[in-house]
Order: C-alpha cells, then structure tokens, then sequence
C-alpha cells in the first residue's frame, strides 16, 4: 500500500514542478502543499506510535512494521521534496529550519530505534 503511495508522491512531484511553473494554477498548488505539509506532520507521529507499541509486542510484529517504518521515510523524504518545488525560497528556508527537518529527524530517530530493537530482540531470540 505505501508502494503505491509512493507512486502518487512521484506523480505528484511531477504535477506539482508542472503547477509551479504556471503562475495561474496557484490555487492548486497552495492546496498540494497543504496537504503534503499535513502529512509531513502526520507521519513520524504515527511511526513513533508503531514502535512504542511494539515495545510490549512480540518479534513478529516488530518484523512486520520494519518495512512500513521504511516505506514511510521514504514517503516523507517524498512529500518534502514535492514541497521544496511549491513554496517560495523565503518562506522555505523558515519552513524548512523549523518544521520539515525535525519532522524528517524523528522519523530517521524512529526508524534507527526500531531497528535497533529488532537486532536486539533477534539477538536474544537466538541466544535462548
């Protein structure tokens, strides 16, 4: 499912260099942005619900998340860069130092917890 998400995120990297260039469409455009910046937001939140309930959980979920963890990286790299074509270079800079990099950060923290994790509780899975 995030595969195809993804795809979207690469067609809609394309549609939104399309929009950018055209002055007219900037309606459109505003509305790709918000909504890519309400998922940007929304992601590593999630992820970080995902693996603190995997911490209770067995080592089977915690394999089954990985890839969506992973997935949804990628995901967010995606809709930043989409970002990155929509917004006007002042406000990105501001954008960019507050909100996107942190957001970007946490997943990248999530991600190298829960792998971490993982390795640990394949560990003593095989010590025992």
């Amino acid at each position: 499912m995030l595969r195809r998400a993804m795809m979207f995120v690469i067609l809609g990297g394309f549609l939104a260099y399309c929009l950018g260039q055209s002055p007219n469409n900037e309606s459109i455009s505003n509305h790709v942005f918000l909504v890519n910046f309400i998922y940007t937001m929304f992601i590593p939140f999630i992820s970080t619900w995902f693996v603190l309930k995997s911490a209770k959980s067995e080592f089977n979920y915690k394999v089954k998340i990985q890839p969506y963890l992973h997935d949804s990286l990628l995901l967010l790299i995606g809709l930043n860069a989409i970002n990155e074509m929509l917004i006007p270079a002042q406000e990105n800079i501001r954008l960019d130092l507050f909100l996107v990099i942190p957001c970007i950060v946490v997943q990248i923290l999530v991600v190298l917890v829960a792998q971490l994790d993982l390795i640990t509780k394949h560990q003593n899975k095989n010590d025992a």
